[in-house]
């Protein structure tokens, strides 16, 4: 019966991978369907990020030319001139050199002082939001990063278990044809040493 049991399973039965592949074959298409969405926002962080950064390393000075070229005074920088300007001027007519080179050179540098310290608020600002969002964009970038390298776990993991399964129906593939010889041969072994075998053909007495 084991015999038997073996040829039968060598005529009907079912390679391992022809029976795991359809259920592996769904897998990076779900892979594919949970990650793409982290790996585009990550392309997109790393569109977005990679432009600033390049400036940022090869032109510093160019770069903070192009930030300070957008600049504007604050709401509040016109009110502190101008209360700034009428101390000045009150101070130079007190003192007796308003309208005078001292007083306008004291007036300018004091403009000019105040307007710095308006721009260099504004640059902080400026770049401490931007800074803010360059931190977020890396860490989308990273998540596609991470996403990326899962799914490509993911696919490597089932190619390799495709490839342990088709080894492995292989194999018992040739195992089956092996026992199938080895029963025909049995089988023709059998038959050619039953007895009287040889004698049906040529051997019979005719009766007396």
């Amino acid at each position: 019966m084991g015999l038997f049991s073996g040829v039968g399973r060598f005529l009907f039965g079912k390679n391992p991978a022809e029976a795991a592949n359809p259920y592996l074959e769904q897998i990076p298409g779900m892979a594919r369907e949970q990650y793409n969405p982290y790996i585009q926002q990550g392309q997109q962080a790393y569109e977005n990020m990679n432009p600033v950064l390049q400036q940022m390393t090869s032109d510093p000075t160019g770069y903070m030319n192009e930030m300070q070229s957008q600049y504007k005074p604050s709401t509040g920088y016109d009110f502190m001139r101008e209360q700034a300007m009428q101390g000045a001027q009150n101070t130079a007519a007190a003192r007796g050199y308003s309208g005078t080179p001292e007083d306008e050179r004291r007036q300018a540098e004091l403009a000019s002082g105040l307007a710095g310290g308006d721009m260099q608020n504004w640059m902080n600002n400026v770049l401490g939001v931007q800074g803010a969002g360059m931190e977020g964009q890396s860490r989308i970038q990273q998540q596609g990063f991470q996403g990326t390298q899962s799914m490509a776990d993911m696919l490597g993991g089932t190619l390799n278990s495709q490839a342990s399964l088709a080894f492995q129906g292989q194999k018992q593939k040739n195992q089956q044809q092996q026992d199938f010889m080895k029963f025909i041969g049995q089988m023709a072994a059998s038959a050619a040493g039953m007895p009287g075998a040889g004698g049906a053909t040529g051997g019979a007495s005719t009766p007396r």
